[in-house]
């Protein structure tokens, strides 16, 4: 499960923060979460990442959780596969 990652510490506490070029993108259309592939490495996109390919104001930012420091939001936004962002199975998210 998402909780179960040791030795990291995850904080689900709802605190309003501001949105940073350096927070995490959690996009997620149909079972599949929008990731970035750089050097056959699929990454969670930052807010610079993705803006930098992406013609698009993220100001409606909804938080999710923070792990250790890093922020994670997600937006209401839907996003077609474009540069080296693709749709991947959710289940990435276990490795």
């Amino acid at each position: 499960m998402f909780q179960d990652i040791e030795p990291h510490q995850l904080d689900a506490r709802y605190e309003p923060k501001s949105l940073k070029q350096t927070d995490f993108v959690v996009l997620v259309n149909q079972r599949k979460i929008l990731m970035l592939n750089q050097k056959a490495e699929l990454l969670t996109p930052t807010v610079a990442e993705l803006t930098a390919t992406y013609d698009l104001p993220l100001t409606e930012a909804n938080y999710l959780l923070s792990i250790e420091g890093h922020n994670f939001f997600t937006f209401d936004v839907e996003l077609v596969e474009a540069g080296n962002f693709t749709y991947e199975s959710i289940t990435v998210l276990r490795g």
